[in-house]
């Protein structure tokens, strides 16, 4: 093997596993695993994760960039928090991606697509009954990548993921905020697909973000938050404020 050839394959390896380390960090972000506010240090990270501080510490960048994490001189990476404009924000685009996707889907899928999502409704309905909020909001995302990549659009499908994974970390351990009714508009989204009717999908996903939205507003009226105001600063309030 060649320097040069030894020299990329070092590189390589290196992007690997710092895309491992944004992936998995990620994860534990959207999760709640490590909540708004706390501190990620490279070192200990990179422990939990199983390796060095160099892909931790390239990672932590593009989580900076993606909005998940905030670096500072003084304080280093820290868990970021959605702020209530962002959260609208993220909200207000979904509805329109989401609805163009659901309209594509309605005129693209295949009978493959259909029994998977008619699988995933499945799963969905039996982790609701049995209370398994991990099982019901991992369900949940599989149901709206599929419909997702249903349209397929790659970049509107990049851009929904994103934004998947953002409504996802807001609602991160509340799953079953909005439950039942959640699944009953999966359903009714999957009967408008098969019947291929894109107008009607779009609606019914339109009206989906929306319902999202609202059960959010009531979240934050039930707990406190620490919300971020226009200078970027956080602070706690309290669900009664």
């Amino acid at each position: 093997m060649t320097r040069k050839e030894s020299s990329g394959k070092a590189t390589s390896t290196h992007r690997a596993l710092r895309d491992v380390a944004f992936e998995r960090t990620r994860d534990l972000i959207v999760t709640g695993e490590v909540a708004p506010g706390e501190r990620l240090i490279e070192e200990a990270l990179g422990q939990r994760l199983g390796m060095s501080r160099n892909p931790v510490r390239e990672s932590l960048k593009i989580l900076e960039r993606e909005g998940f994490v905030t670096i500072s001189p003084f304080r280093g990476a820290v868990v970021s928090q959605i702020g209530h404009k962002e959260a609208m924000d993220i909200f207000e685009i979904r509805e329109l991606l989401d609805s163009f996707a659901a309209a594509q889907a309605a005129r693209k899928y295949t009978a493959a697509d259909l029994r998977q999502l008619r699988g995933i409704l499945s799963a969905g309905a039996k982790a609701l009954a049995k209370g398994d909020i991990a099982k019901l909001s991992a369900d949940n995302g599989r149901f709206h990548s599929k419909v997702h990549a249903m349209s397929g659009n790659v970049e509107l499908i990049r851009s929904l993921e994103r934004l998947r994974l953002k409504v996802g970390w807001m609602f991160a351990g509340y799953a079953a905020t909005r439950g039942e009714s959640s699944w009953v508009e999966h359903q009714a989204l999957v009967d408008a697909i098969s019947r291929g009717d894109a107008d009607g999908a779009a609606e019914i996903s339109r009206q989906h973000i929306a319902g999202s939205r609202v059960a959010y507003l009531n979240l934050l009226e039930q707990r406190p938050a620490m919300v971020e105001d226009d200078t970027g600063d956080a602070s706690l309030v309290s669900a009664a404020t």
